[in-house]
């Protein structure tokens, strides 16, 4: 697809995330008179994106503005206040200069692709699409519903103890706020006012290490842009989405939807415990879809994108993380997450034209196994938010991932 990719769209705000798309797509939406409800997260080009859209979107619906939310916030407000899509301004875990869109449907799932290409069709003609009768109201207090479904995850236990939550600067700031407000959790909040993602957040954990360690807290917890992700730190060690999803498995006994992505690890401890995994392409929007179809399923993703079903039918690192906390502290476990047995890390590398060729990737991966590293497994992807190729390296030691990742850097300075 042109504009659509793993997660709606998503470009740098530049001539790609131009005035001619956003307004086409408020368009689209007043073809026929919908509720549409729209949130933010605080990237200041959300004012831009906002404006052109409702251009648009204001010929024929009825928009609702809550303002600065969560990803799953909204989801979840979209389904429960009988609105017909949901749309969020937002780039997720991309630095400020990115923005995009997505959309939610009636039942707060993110729109499948066919809608997706039909929503690209409209975009491209010319079609004209008339004034009618369109309204426009803010109402941001309707987020306090979904605060009230986060405070009732939160047990006595986990509401005393000593947590660092880094909110990215994003939209979690404004929900971790609102429920520090309302049940004075003895929690610290980090990065609630800076730049969106800058040295912060769920893919930038160096920054919540050095608090935890200093500080001595208990977990450090990480929430992305829009707050649909989340990674956390028990002492110096990273928990990512692969750890987090093997504890609910292994506590909820379920069987997950896994990506094609997820690690060694999560998949020997789930048929250790006789749980069954399906696997699909990368993105939660793919999970979602499967687990719509088997709400007895659970999954997510190693970079954070946890679904726990049927509670929950979106990635939501706020209501993830105290559902967890809770039960780790009303069971007293210390060491709550299982051992590694392997490690992963990703190496972004600007995408090149050569990068593009046939074979380019197998002579990539021979050049790399040739220097004698049979035992170092690796993974391409071709990002569809940013313009780089992901290399996920996976080894049974850290030392041999960082190894790996100062040779494949060497590899890729060499004509291949």
């Amino acid at each position: 697809m042109k504009y659509f990719g793993t997660d709606g769209i998503r470009f740098l705000v530049d001539a790609k995330l131009n005035e001619s798309l956003i307004i086409r797509l408020g368009e689209y939406f007043s073809l026929k008179r919908h509720k549409l409800l729209i949130a933010s997260d605080t990237r200041e080009s959300r004012f831009y994106l906002k404006s052109l859209f409702l251009v648009g979107a204001l010929k024929n619906n009825e928009v609702v503005d809550i303002g600065i939310a969560t990803s799953p916030s909204l989801s979840y407000l979209v389904k429960h206040h009988d609105f017909d899509y949901g749309i969020m301004f937002s780039a997720s875990h991309n630095p400020a200069s990115y923005n995009g869109i997505k959309i939610f449907d009636h039942d707060g799932y993110k729109i499948n692709n066919k809608e997706a290409l039909k929503i690209e069709k409209f975009i491209s003609k010319k079609r004209k699409v008339l004034y009618k009768n369109g309204s426009y109201l803010e109402n941001s207090s309707l987020i306090d519903e979904y605060i009230t479904f986060l405070c009732e995850q939160i047990n006595e236990e986990s509401k005393n103890q000593k947590i660092a939550f880094d909110c990215a600067n994003g939209a979690s700031a404004i929900i971790m706020q609102k429920i520090k407000e309302r049940i004075h959790p003895s929690w610290d909040l980090f990065y609630t006012k800076g730049i969106i993602n800058q040295r912060c957040g769920a893919t930038n954990l160096s920054s919540l290490q050095k608090i935890v360690t200093k500080s001595n807290y208990a977990y450090g917890v990480a929430f992305d842009g829009d707050g649909d992700r989340i990674m956390m730190i028990q002492n110096k060690r990273i928990i990512d989405g692969d750890d987090i999803l093997t504890y609910f498995a292994l506590h909820l006994h379920k069987d997950c939807v896994l990506t094609t992505l997820s690690g060694k690890d999560i998949k020997t401890q789930l048929e250790n415990h006789h749980l069954k995994y399906e696997l699909v392409p990368v993105g939660d929007q793919n999970i979602a879809s499967k687990i719509k179809d088997n709400l007895s399923l659970i999954g997510g993703e190693t970079s954070g994108h946890i679904i726990i079903s049927p509670n929950h039918i979106t990635g939501d690192g706020i209501y993830v993380a105290l559902t967890l906390l809770s039960n780790i502290y009303k069971e007293k476990e210390k060491e709550p997450f299982i051992k590694r047995n392997t490690y992963y890390q990703t190496l972004n590398v600007p995408k090149k034209s050569e990068m593009l060729e046939k074979n380019y990737l197998k002579r990539l991966s021979k050049r790399f196994y040739l220097s004698g590293n049979q035992d170092i497994h690796i993974q391409y992807r071709f990002s569809k938010t940013e313009d780089v190729l992901r290399i996920i390296f996976e080894a049974n030691s850290k030392n041999k991932l960082k190894q790996a990742k100062k040779l494949m850097n060497s590899i890729l300075l060499e004509r291949i």
